[in-house]
């Protein structure tokens, strides 16, 4: 809330917001600040490159035993406990 006013019409402030949201675990609203500062800015291309991943995480399919390759498997059996 320290940002002056007209520095937040850049696009690089949304962006910025974006990347502090997907770092908080909130990827709807990091997408909708992404989404924002690409409006602003088209020729932005880390917007582009953050949305993808974001798309590219919400696609993923989830991983269990049964859909992982056997080292991540076998890693899993060695890591340990948080706590």
């Amino acid at each position: 809330m320290q940002i002056p006013p007209d520095e937040r019409y850049d696009a690089l402030y949304p962006f910025v917001m974006g990347l502090y949201q997907k770092a908080k675990g909130d990827s709807v609203n990091a997408r909708k600040s992404f989404e924002k500062a690409q409006a602003m800015d088209p020729s932005f291309i880390a917007t582009k490159r953050e949305l993808s991943l974001l798309d590219a995480a919400r696609n993923a399919p989830k991983q269990d035993v049964f859909n992982m390759d056997l080292k991540d498997v076998v890693a899993n059996f060695f890591k340990k406990k948080a706590g």
